[in-house]
């Protein structure tokens, strides 16, 4: 795994002329004067793919594999304008990058998050790098379901937490943030992976229900919130304020990257693949996972006690704010 920060930027190139034909190394600023100012101009190159050919417009993929690298590359950039040049089968050769031209889009998160840049997206449609002079992004191999630098990602939840202040100080609303993921939009017709709670794409009400009964019982504080009802600040309010998180896995999880270093993840059931294990330890949060029979019996004993466990953990990362007093026994 390799967590060596990219080569710090030179002083900028200044081109004039705007087009040259090569590129740069990762790492190797390039800035073109334009009317009005200057544009930052990156590249992706032909063999750029996202964490298992993954699509730009989901959510996990943009939050975790697109953003931070671009963020990172752009933080000592003083220009307001950017342009990322991509190839134009990009996303498993089946979707364009372009983000306005797929079917669900990330446009809005980008204009948030990318608005001091002035960011867009260009196409180069041969199966060859454009003669452009551009800053390479770095997709390397390495780098996949949530094995960026830290340096990348750390970077990143101090910019975008920063575009959502204020920001709630961590557990002075509550003490356990249960994200319920919201149903999906189609009556679910294959029983095969819907018809136990383990493989639903959404716990059951029972769990819910059974976790207020529980979390009531013990004085603590707590919140449950669909994602998918939330904008994109307050989810980073939400994920930034929460001593622990609960929640089935899926890419509302993304979210980890605004959770402050000591804070805790209760993972629960069916686990596509470990990337939040991964994005957990990255961020220097605490992890445990509650197996798929666990999510089958409701918020049963087994998840009772990683809760407490994980709320334990965080009251030693932070004594000093009002997190919940109850035992772990």
């Amino acid at each position: 795994m390799n967590n060596t920060p990219p080569t710090p930027l030179p002083p900028y190139q200044i081109h004039p002329q705007g087009f040259f034909p090569t590129q740069t190394a990762p790492g190797v600023a390039v800035v073109a004067q334009v009317p009005g100012g200057c544009e930052r101009r990156l590249i992706m190159g032909p063999e750029s793919h996202l964490s298992g050919h993954g699509k730009m417009w989901e959510y996990y993929h943009f939050i975790v594999d697109f953003a931070p690298r671009t963020a990172y590359a752009l933080r000592d950039s003083n220009c307001t304008k950017t342009v990322v040049y991509s190839p134009g089968w990009w996303n498993d050769e089946r979707f364009g990058f372009s983000l306005h031209d797929t079917p669900r889009t990330m446009q809005p998160l980008a204009n948030i998050i990318f608005a001091k840049y002035g960011l867009t997206l260009s196409h180069y449609e041969k199966r060859e790098l454009p003669n452009i002079v551009a800053e390479q992004l770095d997709f390397g191999e390495g780098y996949h379901l949530s094995k960026q630098p830290k340096t990348w990602l750390h970077h990143f939840r101090k910019h975008v937490t920063a575009l959502a202040a204020p920001v709630a100080p961590i557990g002075s609303l509550y003490d356990i943030l249960i994200v319920r993921r919201g149903l999906p939009k189609k009556a679910c017709d294959r029983p095969v992976r819907c018809g136990t709670a383990a493989m639903r794409r959404a716990l059951p009400s029972a769990f819910f229900d059974e976790a207020e009964v529980f979390l009531k019982a013990h004085g603590l504080r707590y919140q449950i919130v669909v994602l998918e009802e939330q904008g994109m600040k307050e989810q980073v309010r939400l994920f930034a304020q929460a001593p622990v998180v609960v929640a089935i896995h899926g890419s509302g999880l993304s979210n980890l990257l605004f959770s402050p270093q000591g804070s805790a993840l209760v993972e629960v059931g069916v686990r596509g693949n470990k990337c939040y294990v991964t994005l957990s330890g990255k961020m220097g949060l605490g992890y445990a996972h509650a197996h798929n029979h666990a999510a089958d019996k409701g918020f049963s004993s087994e998840i009772q006690k990683l809760v407490l466990k994980a709320l334990a953990h965080a009251r030693i990362t932070f004594p000093r704010t009002q997190l919940g007093t109850t035992s772990d026994k």
